[in-house]
């Protein structure tokens, strides 16, 4: 079980490169503009001091104020498991401030995204390597391209539960690839357990447990005995969590809430603005009620996947740089350049290259089933369609991962050229959203 986090001889070096770069990331992002406003504690409004003034895209800030007085501020049918996961560290945080007279929370906060993102960037890794069988430097060059992704980096920084989902998903991914590897079955216990951590950060990611189990598994997946004790008990425990949540502190909690929002309309006119403005947003949703409140429709899907999902995800847009959807941001902003839209066509064909090149084998089967599922609730049911690049973490690790079967299948100067191309994609990226990233925090 432990085995699978000891770092291997041939990863210390890039391991350790990595390691520096996610802390370089986290350093930056900590001693922004607001350091020592979020370091402040004692009587305060946590909840205006981070709202406020933490706006970086469409992620929220919920951490941060969790861990500085705990409340239940995620969405429990949605997160069942993310406020309680949090409450130690709000303990823990508690602790620290009454000891240093500074809020510690961008530093636990910060400390859990490195671990989280450098054990997925091992994961993938070990997917490219040992599942894929790639030559060390290929699956290197792959893994480090995927963390010159926008939205891949600020999942690395932001105080949000992509990480934690981005980690669940990647060590499924490689347990999972493993076992069909090997043509073993994956282990019950485990399952459990990675669909337990998986569904309780997102409801959703529990499918991509299930299917995971089905491709490995087989029929065995379906029966009565597994689903019960792997899929049932699990969800049972999770649906414990919710009802403690839902019918405990998260009603009294909503109360609060609403009442600071009531008078916080009245004093500040900003406030009441942003207010107006997510509303008009809410007036497209599909469903006006509780489970499909961030489901939207009349949303062109063309442009969303031209724009959001394979262009803000992989690429910043330099105009309205980061700023979220529900307040200050059009739904859809363009490029200024023309090569913008080049390197995101190039990414896209490098990933429809790759899956023709492994349409027969089963692993990118998985991976794609997992594409496919994201593809239906967001895009088809439109399910947080207006931000869909914030769910990059949930995703974007099997571009790389289909980009692989292109170079396994390739040789001589074609993989060489292949080789020149990501490499000179992953400079580019780097060094463009490397550029608006330092000019955003700093």
């Amino acid at each position: 079980m432990l085995g699978v986090f000891r770092i291997k001889r041939e990863e210390r070096v890039v391991a350790a490169i990595v390691l520096v770069f996610l802390v370089a990331l986290n350093v930056l992002a900590v001693a922004g503009n607001h350091f020592e406003l979020f370091t402040r504690c004692g009587k305060l409004g946590y909840w205006s001091l981070f709202w406020n003034h933490y706006i970086v895209s469409g992620f929220d800030c919920y951490s941060y104020i969790i861990l500085s007085h705990w409340r239940p501020l995620f969405v429990p049918y949605r997160h069942p498991l993310l406020s309680l996961m949090l409450w130690p560290l709000s303990q823990l945080n508690e602790w620290l401030m009454g000891i240093t007279g500074h809020n510690c929370a961008i530093f636990i906060v910060a400390f859990f995204l490195i671990l989280l993102m450098f054990y997925s960037f091992l994961f993938v890794r070990r997917i490219l390597r040992e599942v894929i069988e790639l030559r060390r430097t290929d699956a290197t060059l792959l893994s480090i391209f995927l963390y010159s992704f926008a939205y891949i980096t600020l999942t690395s920084i932001v105080p949000d539960h992509f990480a934690i989902s981005m980690f669940i998903l990647t060590l499924t991914l490689y347990v999972a690839g493993r076992d069909l590897q090997k043509g073993r079955l994956m282990k019950g216990w485990k399952v459990a357990l990675y669909y337990f951590i998986a569904s309780g950060v997102t409801l959703t990611n529990g499918v991509k447990i299930f299917l995971a189990d089905w491709f490995v598994n087989g029929c065995k997946a379906w029966h009565w005995r597994n689903l019960l004790f792997t899929f049932a008990f699990p969800t049972a425990i999770l649906l414990g969590c919710y009802l403690f949540q839902e019918q405990g502190v998260v009603a009294e909690e909503m109360q609060k809430r609403q009442h600071i929002v009531e008078q916080k309309m009245k004093k500040d006119s900003t406030f009441a603005a942003r207010q107006k403005q997510q509303k008009r947003h809410n007036n497209v949703k599909m469903n006006e009620g509780k489970y499909m409140d961030c489901t939207y429709e009349d949303i062109p899907v063309g442009r969303t996947l031209i724009e959001n999902v394979f262009g803000e995800s992989i690429q910043l847009h330099d105009q309205y740089l980061l700023k979220d959807v529900g307040r200050n941001r059009p739904m859809f902003v363009s490029y200024s350049h023309w090569w913008n839209y080049a390197v995101e066509a190039l990414v896209v064909l490098l990933f429809l290259g790759g899956i023709w090149m492994g349409r027969k084998e089963r692993f990118l089967w998985l991976c794609l089933s997992w594409l496919a599922f994201d593809a239906t609730i967001h895009l088809i049911l439109g399910f947080a369609i207006i931000e869909p690049y914030i769910m990059t973490a949930h995703w974007a690790f099997i571009i790389p991962i289909a980009t692989a079967y292109f170079f396994r299948a390739t040789s001589g100067k074609f993989l060489w050229g292949l080789r020149t191309l990501i490499l000179l994609l992953t400079v580019y990226l780097f060094t463009y959203n490397g550029y608006w990233l330092f000019k955003f925090f700093c």
